[in-house]
């Protein structure tokens, strides 16, 4: 049903075989592409959620530990683990678990009371927050997120970045985080288009669905040094 959901912490491969998921509020449709979810241990636990009352088919592929020459990659030796999670069945919780443990390495986690339609566990303040700010895109097109240190301000950016992708077909995003850029090293203010959702942390990004535009190097991590 719409709305049912599992959350993890790991990293795996997704492909929607059948229905629709939310993740970190992306809408993932079937299709024969894979997409990289990372949900590391104290950062944003995302969750495949059911966007609608379709049954959802999910197939997970296994990540392959970083090799040698330090590559996330699928593995070389033989085809890797493959499990499927039906999201219109009740299964058992603990079977469930043990077999994302023991074949992709993840660990499930208990989100009663997560707010719905987000596809990660979020505070609900963050969806009214995220709409509001949608509604002020439709009528000018730009919105600046600012916030204290640790205040989420990365999550909730990837968050509106992904459902503001669900409306338009780009996203422009405007780097001014010197210090912890998200698409971008240290340093630099760029400027940046996206075409595909951000379903990870800033070092699980490719350059796939995402172009730079351009770039100013500032010379410092921090503006604190010439304000």
């Amino acid at each position: 049903p719409a709305g049912a959901s599992v959350a993890f912490v790991g990293s795996c491969y997704a492909r929607v075989l059948s229905g629709s998921a939310i993740v970190l509020g992306a809408v993932l449709a079937p299709s024969g592409d894979e997409r990289a979810l990372h949900s590391p241990a104290g950062g944003a636990v995302l969750a495949l959620e059911a966007a609608d009352d379709c049954a959802l088919e999910v197939l997970l592929r296994a990540v392959a530990p970083m090799g040698r020459a330090g590559v996330l990659g699928a593995g070389s030796h033989g085809s890797p683990p493959r499990l499927t999670a039906r999201g219109d069945a009740d299964g058992d919780d603990e079977a469930l678990a043990a077999a994302l443990k023991a074949h992709l390495n993840l660990t499930l986690v208990a989100h009663a009371g997560a707010p719905a339609r987000t596809g990660a566990l979020l505070p609900s303040e963050w969806v009214g927050a995220t709409n509001l700010a949608l509604a002020c895109l439709r009528e000018s097109p730009v919105v600046l997120l600012c916030g204290p240190r640790n205040s989420g301000k990365s999550t909730f950016l990837r968050y509106l970045c992904n459902r503001a992708l669900e409306d338009w077909d780009s996203v422009c995003l405007l780097e001014c985080d010197v210090g912890q850029p998200e698409l971008n090293p240290p340093g630099l203010v760029a400027l940046h288009t996206l075409h595909e959702p951000l379903l990870g942390p800033p070092h699980a990004h490719g350059l796939r669905g995402r172009a730079t535009l351009g770039a100013v190097f500032l010379g410092d991590v921090t503006p604190s040094s010439d304000p």
